[in-house]
């Protein structure tokens, strides 16, 4: 039965994603899925419109907190400094390219990449089971230096439809130590009910936890999930 299960879910997944290879696109290499994506939506990425948050109440929700030992300004630089590159670079997550609206530019895995930045497009390549794809498309929709927090709308095009918001919030611990409290609230709705209810939740847990992992690890910091 098990094995029934496991052999439904995958061929499931190959129905709804499809596979591909990594192929060069105009832009510079990319994996298939994204060049794909732009082939099918057009070449003004600047101009893909975000996913419709008017019935977010309706949409499933997914938390996380992660506790990491340094003082909030020094994390919130990691953050807004990290390299989009390496920050979305994980084990079931790849770069893809990213459009920079400050100059109309779209960068690939091997160019300079600008630090994140509001209105900035992402398209990444999300591998299911090793060697299903498909592409992840969000905006970078607000970066708020007051209020410590950060948010990524999904594209109307896109396989689930919602919200991304990271919030960063002083604490110490018992020992008086500086703690941040990183806070990271998804909002998720992709119409199909064993998408959002089995696939989504382990594969968004474990990309954001590939995304935090990154950029903490390169400062060496210390911090657990919960």
């Amino acid at each position: 039965m098990k094995k029934y299960i496991a052999s439904a879910v995958v061929l499931y997944t190959a129905f709804i994603l499809g596979s591909c290879a990594t192929m060069t696109a105009s832009y510079g290499p990319m994996p298939g899925t994204v060049a794909k994506y732009i082939s099918r939506n057009g070449p003004d990425i600047g101009d893909y419109p975000i996913s419709s948050l008017a019935t977010i109440a309706s949409f499933n929700r997914h938390e996380r907190d992660y506790d990491v030992y340094e003082n909030l300004d020094t994390i919130w630089k990691d953050y807004t400094e990290a390299d989009p590159t390496k920050a979305f670079d994980g084990r079931i997550i790849d770069f893809g390219l990213l459009f920079n609206p400050g100059d109309s530019a779209v960068h690939t895995q091997k160019d300079p990449v600008p630090f994140f930045t509001e209105g900035q497009i992402y398209i990444l390549n999300l591998k299911v089971f090793g060697f299903y794809n498909f592409p992840v498309a969000f905006k970078v929709t607000r970066i708020d230096s007051v209020q410590k927090m950060f948010e990524f709308v999904y594209l109307q095009k896109n396989i689930v439809n919602g919200v991304q918001r990271v919030y960063f919030e002083s604490s110490f611990d018992e020992t008086g130590r500086p703690v941040t409290l990183i806070r990271h609230i998804s909002f998720f709705k992709s119409g199909n009910g064993f998408q959002d209810k089995v696939l989504y939740p382990p594969l968004h847990k474990q990309t954001i936890d590939d995304f935090h992992s990154n950029v903490l690890k390169v400062n060496r910091l210390v911090w657990s999930a919960k």
